[in-house]
């Protein structure tokens, strides 16, 4: 689908840069600048970042949660080989 008509990008390519933004930094601050720039456009008449916030929400919330859960396992290993 896609989301930005002045640049036409697609949703799965903002939630794919997304993804990797996040992979480089978790602690990324992420906005519609911030991935249309590392998608190599900029902002025309800006009327789709309503959406890309959207996308970036859902993708961060389920990225971060995944984060979360990696970190939980790591340390539960820890304390089960310390045991």
């Amino acid at each position: 689908m896609i989301v930005c008509q002045c640049n036409f990008v697609t949703a799965a390519e903002i939630e794919d840069c997304v993804r990797t933004l996040l992979r480089d930094d978790p602690w990324i601050q992420l906005t519609p600048g911030a991935v249309y720039h590392a998608l190599g456009v900029q902002g025309e008449c800006c009327g789709c970042f309503p959406n890309v916030i959207e996308i970036i929400v859902s993708v961060a919330d389920e990225e971060r949660e995944k984060l979360a859960e990696t970190y939980q396992e790591t340390v539960s290993d820890m304390v089960d080989v310390s045991s």
